[in-house]
């Protein structure tokens, strides 16, 4: 699917702790490449993010391709934190195609892996394709 190449996605934890009770889902922009089988996206280490993950790998990637909601995938995924230094941003899937946005913020790749060292793997389980206009719409849910 093309959207998977899409800039930026959105991730949602469902029964995230919060004071020793489930919390609603939460969402968090992130950047991520796609390699065909899994999504590869970079947190910083002490986010929310991986404290969510810790508690339940459980997660639900929302990708819009910003046509008005026209056309938007919904992944649902269970993620795994990766413990290798060398998955970093610097990877040249994930530099090149952010190069363009990383150099707009003045940041280079081998900052934002030091910033965003924590690789999260995201294994997809289930999508669900929606595209079209209200009037056109299909749905696919593989």
């Amino acid at each position: 699917m093309h959207m998977l190449r899409s800039a930026c996605a959105r991730i949602a934890f469902s029964g995230s702790p919060l004071r020793g009770q489930m919390a609603v889902p939460t969402w968090s922009m992130f950047f991520f490449v796609f390699d065909g089988k899994h999504i590869l996206i970079f947190s910083q280490p002490t986010s929310q993010k991986i404290r969510n993950v810790q508690h339940n790998p459980h997660v639900t990637l929302g990708l819009d391709e910003t046509k008005n909601g026209e056309e938007m995938v919904i992944l649902e995924g269970k993620a795994e934190l990766l413990h290798d230094p060398a998955v970093n941003p610097t990877l040249p899937a994930f530099a090149t195609k952010y190069a363009a946005e990383l150099q707009r913020v003045g940041l280079a790749a081998e900052a934002m892996a030091a910033a965003f060292s924590q690789a999260l793997l995201i294994t997809p389980i289930r999508f669900f394709h929606r595209q079209g206009t209200r009037e056109q719409r299909v749905e696919v849910l593989t």
